[in-house]
């Protein structure tokens, strides 16, 4: 702060207006003035104090305050008639340098997920100028490609230092993987100061079912020993509470096998699962059908199943005999 300008109810003696007259501190820490500090007449009652920036270059709030006369610390104003000056006042500024950072943009979540972004905040290092803040501080990618925004998206001040991206739905409901980044150079702070960094996030729009797509053939076939155990390959990760012995027929001969909780479902690895505790279900003589039914089985995403797998084996204990 270069300067601040003071007004009186009437013109003074401007010989006994000086630095001394003129209170200045930082962060409620007084500052020593001295005579670099000046006082000119600028029009009518109005008067300059010059010579400020020395006193005023560093991070922080300032408050300048002009007191009347104070004989008892020796501060003597006074009209052109030389009474006296009563009475004080202050002004309060707060010099901030510091350039606002983008520092996070908080993480979609679910992801992945099968239903549009509708909104995502974001974290600055400090308070901005919401105003300049716009869509045109985005960048929306789907697939690396991006996706056009418009003046329907909006943003919003949520608290302390976290905005808020709205109207994004229109923008995010397509299969596919997304990334939002976030640029700092075109919003400023209330102080002026050009943003700076970038922060991003991606998330994963995924729309597709998962489907079986092998039920592994159980070997040696035939056997005369029961299956521990089936493993089944699915098209995409799933969510394995979904997968249990519901979604497993049994048939021997034609004829269900019901099966209960017994039978578990353990993540191998990849997409690949195992249908464990199968033993007191398979060992008796028999032509066997596993089916899995994915219908009720969901991916990470909350999607669906669409098909069903199977395999077939014989349980064969008749020992073979000489005719």
């Amino acid at each position: 702060m270069a300067a601040v300008d003071v007004e009186f109810n009437e013109r003074i003696d401007l010989t006994t207006f000086e630095f001394t007259d003129i209170e200045l501190s930082l962060n409620g820490v007084p500052i020593q003035l001295d005579n670099r500090v000046s006082v000119t007449l600028l029009a009518g009652t109005v008067y300059r104090i010059s010579g400020l920036s020395p006193f005023t270059g560093q991070e922080g709030q300032y408050t300048l305050a002009v007191k009347g006369s104070d004989p008892v610390e020796g501060t003597v104003i006074v009209d052109l008639d030389g009474n006296p000056a009563v009475g004080s006042a202050s002004t309060t500024w707060t010099m901030d340098p510091t350039s606002p950072q983008v520092i996070e943009v908080v993480e979609v979540e679910p992801d992945p997920r099968n239903t549009p972004v509708s909104y995502i905040d974001v974290i600055f290092s400090e308070e901005i100028d919401l105003t300049t803040f716009t869509w045109e501080d985005l960048e929306l990618l789907r697939d690396g490609e991006p996706v056009t925004l418009d003046d329907t998206v909006a943003i919003s001040w949520i608290s302390g230092t976290t905005y808020r991206i709205s109207n994004l739905s229109g923008f995010t409901g397509l299969a596919g993987s997304y990334e939002l980044r976030v640029y700092g150079t075109g919003v400023t702070d209330p102080a002026t100061n050009v943003g700076t960094g970038i922060a991003t996030d991606t998330w994963v729009m995924d729309l597709t079912g998962p489907q079986v797509t092998d039920v592994i053939d159980v070997t040696p076939d035939p056997r005369n020993m029961p299956v521990a155990a089936v493993e089944v390959v699915m098209s995409e990760l799933i969510d394995i509470d979904t997968f249990t012995f519901e979604d497993i027929t049994l048939t021997r001969d034609g004829s269900d096998v019901p099966l209960g909780p017994a039978v578990a479902v353990s993540h191998v690895s990849g997409t690949t699962y195992r249908i464990e505790g199968l033993t007191n279900f398979t060992d008796v003589e028999g032509d066997y059908v596993l089916t899995v039914e994915a219908g009720q089985i969901q991916d990470i995403a909350g999607n669906f199943g669409t098909n069903s797998g199977s395999d077939a084996w014989t349980m064969d204990l008749t020992a073979p005999q000489v005719v």
